[in-house]
């Protein structure tokens, strides 16, 4: 699990800005968004601008720097106020009651000016691009020696690399499945960003839903299994996917004339959709999501469904909701050490630690917040 983040120097966050999971309190209730004493499923809240968008892209960026190009974003990422060419990733897993810390500095065009790697406090490796300082000496505790590190070096001679040596060694590397090392890449590989907004509907419905539908149909009781999904969620319905071609399926609505899904279902229908493939479709085992605005076309009742249906269904999968829905605030649902404000000044506070009182389950939060309780921390 992650059990620590931070982050510097990255788009509004020019100070440093620390998630640390293990800040739990004693509660004796909620103890489904709580996970081995770290923070299984969280809300956050923010005023508009704050950067709950961009505290979620930072914290998935450690699957980028694992598994993607780099160099693919051309968008600016360095605060803009800054005069640093320099943002600095920290990551802290705990993977079988052992600790492995990940640190990497990238630039704006996303070249690595350093990264480390510890186990239990020790040095894996530290490489820092920059001033030209490597040190490798115990790969071993991760199972990776041998290894030839200076293939890796080489690309780094003239120029800063623009693939990271976690993402060189674990391509290059035949590394024990069971060794902390790869169950560090397994988490990395299940993190993901999902954000609710109409472009990214618009986009999925024009290029993805036909694939979808394929995969779902190919998948044994696909189709019910996603009626039953939205059934849960309060979506009644009955639904029929129907194979017209090799290459063309359809969705509908079974009713007496079957109508097709895509022009006949909701926003939030939609939005469902999409988070169904993502949990039961797409070839990944989530260890880490980040739902930005997830609730964005849900009645506040289907919000409250969807945070349960996670706690409920995938109590390892630590989950971030970002969200602007009060009503999520209730001790019925979650914790108030499990729920965190992000501050325009950058700073992430949770309503327990946001308040002299003792909050307790019979407190209103949603009241307490709009009252005003917890002003000073957003």
């Amino acid at each position: 699990m992650l059990r620590l983040f931070s982050v510097k120097n990255y788009k509004n966050f020019k100070d440093e800005i620390t998630l640390d999971f293990t800040n739990v309190a004693n509660y004796d209730f909620g103890y489904d968004c709580i996970n081995n004493y770290t923070i299984a499923k969280m809300l956050v809240f923010g005023r508009n601008a704050t950067g709950k968008t961009n505290l979620g892209m930072a914290i998935v960026n450690f699957a980028t720097m694992t598994f993607g190009d780099i160099n693919h974003m051309k968008e600016d990422i360095v605060n803009a106020n800054s005069k640093e060419n320099r943002i600095d990733f920290h990551y802290v897993f705990q993977i079988e009651g052992k600790e492995l810390a990940y640190n990497y500095s990238i630039m704006n065009d996303r070249r690595l000016l350093a990264e480390k790697l510890t186990f239990e406090n020790d040095t894996v490796f530290s490489f820092d691009y920059d001033e030209r300082e490597y040190q490798y000496e115990k790969l071993e505790i991760i199972g990776a020696e041998p290894v030839n590190v200076e293939r890796y070096l080489h690309i780094t001679k003239k120029s800063l690399p623009d693939m990271s040596f976690i993402r060189w060694l674990n391509a290059n590397t035949i590394i024990d499945e069971d060794s902390i090392f790869s169950k560090m890449i397994s988490f990395a590989k299940g993190m993901v960003f999902r954000v609710a907004s109409p472009s990214n509907m618009n986009q999925y419905l024009l290029y993805e839903q036909p694939h979808f539908y394929k995969e779902l149909y190919e998948k044994e009781n696909g189709c019910e299994h996603l009626e039953q999904f939205l059934n849960y969620m309060g979506v009644e319905c009955k639904l029929k996917l129907v194979k017209h071609s090799e290459d063309y399926y359809q969705l509908y609505f079974d009713f007496d004339t079957s109508i097709p899904f895509q022009f006949n279902s909701s926003s939030g229908t939609k939005s469902l959709l999409l988070l169904y493939r993502m949990l039961f479709i797409d070839d990944i085992k989530p260890t880490f999501i980040y739902l930005d605005e997830f609730d964005a076309y849900y009645h506040y009742e289907l919000a409250q469904q969807v945070v349960g249906f996670f706690k409920k269904e995938l109590p390892d999968c630590q989950v971030v909701f970002s969200t602007h829905n009060t009503n999520l605030m209730t001790t019925s649902l979650v914790r108030p050490d499990c729920v965190f404000i992000l501050s325009e000044r950058g700073t992430l506070t949770s309503l327990t630690n946001a308040t002299t009182r003792e909050l307790k389950e019979g407190h209103n939060l949603e009241k307490m917040y709009i009252s005003g309780e917890f002003m000073d921390y957003e």
